[in-house]
């Protein structure tokens, strides 16, 4: 099956939520893959507000995060900036599309190789960057 390339294969991939967007009763985390060769990339993960509680609970609860904000206080977003854990990352089908989504959280033991909280640079790009060899 040729999968289009925004798509992340099938695997577990440490993370951070670098951000979150609000809409109407939608709360949005975004997730920004911060080791290996698939690093910088986002996964989102959307929850319905309030009747989506209890996933966001079973999310903190399995990474070993303790909540301090409720979903209705202005706050609640910024609590989980900077939240690091290990995402078990699938594919499906969704309408016409393939997009990815996150079945399971575990808590990460590893150091991000990059600090995905600051704004991206070039570098990251040629860091195992090989020469090419000519084919004669």
């Amino acid at each position: 099956m040729n999968y289009r390339k925004g798509v992340l294969p099938t695997d577990w991939y440490p993370a951070s939520i670098t951000t979150y967007e609000t809409d109407k009763n939608k709360f949005t985390l975004v997730w920004t893959i911060d080791r290996g060769e698939y690093s910088w990339r986002h996964i989102k993960r959307t929850f319905i507000l309030p009747e989506e509680d209890y996933k966001i609970e079973d999310m903190c609860r399995s990474i070993g995060f303790e909540q301090l904000e409720s979903s209705d206080s202005d706050w609640y977003g910024e609590q989980f900036i900077g939240l690091r854990a290990r995402l078990s990352v699938e594919r499906h089908i969704d309408g016409k599309f393939i997009k990815n989504t996150i079945i399971e959280y575990a808590p990460v033991q590893m150091e991000p190789e990059f600090n995905v909280l600051i704004e991206q640079t070039g570098e990251h790009f040629f860091e195992n960057k090989k020469g090419r060899e000519l084919p004669f």
